[in-house]
């Protein structure tokens, strides 16, 4: 077996080394423009304020926040190229490791040695995972030091999971039975952050809301988007301003819910006295802090890191000192990370359904097509689906889409200007991986039965 595994190795360590040398270099040429495209923002928005070109854009990953933020530009400039490249490799790897023994007629010799099919099939299999193991390891050595030399001079950023800001709340509602003394200093108690506070809390509740409930309260998904995009630019104390000065501006978008103008007039006046309860509560009582911070805990992180009060925050409520140099970095390394373990499984689902084509068809080239023509078939769902944003359940035909559309993890901007970044939740990183392994086991059972049944073709 050992000999087998060696002589398998040793005829494609030379392919494996060139795309590995490849896909670094792609890496670090790419990280290399960062810093140009994110001092370009003023300039490259013209094109996302452009809906075509948005829309174009979107659908390969690219918007204006995600440029903006390191580990973005890296997921985005990856998704690009480094994962459909690897992924076009490790298919066409797949289908040279079984096809090509055929074609070079070393297949009847190799069929002679005391090793059965099975033995075979199993051992070309398991080569091309150590090689694909050992490539994405280096290009994500290569993108980790590459990431860290760019992180001296790259803005920083806030990265926070539901499950650490579920912590922090946690410690500062504890806080809260010692009289609030550590979340009295965790931010300034500036009507700014508040404002802040309040739009996230807003796109968060926004964004949970199902979107049978607004039709049947008679209002449109696209006047969601147009309130949103006007409480981010005025804030909510303009916003409310323009709307009690001007409510037949906004009184088409709930046409079909009946609402007239005094109606809408009353109710921003009552939202008024809402918001100004919660300010004051904000301003005065530490002791509430804690429910502030669930609301909006990125818009929170991102005012504390820029007052230099998260390193001591963190620290008094007793929580790890590393989780604020965690939370405030120039890119989350959890998901750098966890886009290079999908991309590996990725190419590895890849790689297995190079190996079933190659059972399926007789040729080099039917066998080489089908393989290329599944990858650019799986980018193109991706791609599609993500500028169209309908028909996801195509979605789960695509290995490409399950890495790059579960979570976007790219960098935000709160109100004000603070940087915010959402992380992938435990969730959005399970799903596609279980997704990969089932695919994968199930490409590689049904080409191991193929190959055992099969002729040996002799050209």
């Amino acid at each position: 077996m050992g000999s087998l595994v060696k002589l398998e190795a040793l005829q494609h360590n030379r392919e494996w080394i060139l795309w590995t040398v490849l896909l670094a270099g792609l890496v670090v040429m790419g990280l290399a423009f960062y810093p140009t495209i994110s001092g370009s923002m003023t300039e490259l928005s013209v094109f996302f304020d452009n809906p075509l070109m948005s829309t174009v854009l979107s659908a390969f990953g690219a918007d204006a926040d995600s440029l903006r933020s390191l580990t973005g530009f890296y997921r985005t400039y990856g998704s690009i190229y480094v994962t459909l490249l690897g992924c076009m490799y490790a298919a066409l790897s797949g289908v040279k490791r079984i096809v090509r023994e055929e074609q070079r007629g070393t297949a009847e010799y190799l069929m002679t040695r005391p090793r059965t099919r099975r033995q075979v099939y199993w051992t070309k299999a398991g080569v091309l995972l150590v090689h694909l193991a050992l490539l994405n390891g280096f290009v994500f050595f290569v993108s980790f030091v590459s990431l860290e030399v760019l992180g001296r001079s790259a803005p920083r950023t806030v990265y926070v999971t539901n499950r650490t800001a579920e912590k922090i709340g946690d410690a500062l509602e504890d806080d809260a039975a010692n009289n609030g003394s550590v979340a009295g200093n965790f931010v300034p108690r500036s009507r700014d952050i508040f404002e802040r506070v309040l739009i996230e809390a807003a796109a968060s509740q926004g964004a949970a809301v199902d979107p049978t409930e607004l039709q049947s309260a008679g209002i449109t998904p696209e006047a969601v988007a147009m309130l949103m995009d006007r409480l981010d630019a005025l804030g909510p104390d303009a916003l409310l301003d323009d709307v009690e000065a001007n409510p037949d501006r906004y009184q088409g978008i709930f046409t079909d819910s009946g609402a007239g103008q005094e109606e809408i007039v009353a109710g921003v006046r009552e939202r008024r006295r809402e918001i100004e309860e919660m300010w004051r509560a904000f301003r005065d009582d530490p002791g509430s802090f804690h429910q502030f911070f669930r609301l909006a805990p990125e818009t929170l992180l991102a005012a504390a890191a820029e007052a230099g009060t998260l390193d001591e925050s963190i620290a008094t409520l007793g929580l790890p000192r590393r989780w604020a140099t965690r939370l405030y970095a120039p890119y989350s390394f959890r998901e750098v990370s966890r886009t290079a373990v999908l991309s590996f499984l990725g190419m590895v689902t890849f790689g297995a359904v190079g190996f079933f084509l190659a059972t399926v068809f007789r040729s080099m080239e039917a066998a080489t097509g089908g393989s290329l023509a599944f990858v650019v078939l799986a980018y193109f769902i991706d791609v599609v689906t993500s500028a169209a944003g309908t028909a996801q359940f195509l979605r789960w035909l695509s290995p490409i889409a399950m890495i790059s559309g579960v979570s976007v993890g790219s960098g935000a901007m709160s109100a004000g200007g603070a940087a915010i970044g959402t992380v992938s939740s435990f969730t959005g990183t399970v799903v596609p991986i279980v997704y990969f392994v089932i695919v994968t086991v199930i490409a590689l059972m049904i080409g191991a039965y193929l190959y055992r049944r099969r002729d040996i073709f002799v050209p």
